[in-house]
């Protein structure tokens, strides 16, 4: 798997995605799977598909709230990248925010496709097994916080 700039020439992506990665102090929030959920067992930021007439940046702030409980405002959130990466079957284009906090969010609710959550430097989220095309996207954020 890995994740292009682009689209492959004559495709159309099959699905929409948003997410965003939170930073506090140079770390950023990792979710992890639950088992039985696809990539199940596997970090990721929070993030999900962009339902039907959505705007991406509604389905990322969406997103967040039901995957952690953190509420934010779209004018909170700030564009960082759009990459499109192909899994076995299907072709995403993911759009990618950033949301910094300068105090550590309290009472981060996880729902129940996540069974626990790490705040982690880039370097270290590296090392865990991550989701989808996620290391190449840490990688790009690396770069960013570094």
């Amino acid at each position: 798997m890995f994740a292009y700039d682009n689209a492959p020439p004559d495709t159309k992506p099959d699905i929409e995605a948003a997410g965003a990665f939170i930073e506090y102090d140079n770390k950023i929030l990792l979710l992890k799977r639950a088992p039985e959920k696809r990539g199940g067992g596997k970090w990721g930021l929070p993030a999900g598909k962009v339902e039907p007439g959505e705007a991406v940046l509604d389905a990322a702030v969406r997103e967040l709230f039901e995957e952690t409980g953190i509420e934010a405002a779209p004018h909170q959130l700030e564009f960082f990248k759009k990459t499109f990466f192909k899994d076995t079957e299907k072709l995403w284009l993911f759009h990618l925010f950033h949301l910094k906090f300068d105090t550590l969010p309290a009472n981060i609710q996880l729902n129940h496709e996540h069974t626990e959550y790490r705040w982690l430097t880039p370097r270290e989220a590296l090392t865990l097994p991550l989701f989808v095309s996620e290391g190449e996207i840490i990688d790009l954020i690396f770069k960013k916080l570094c």
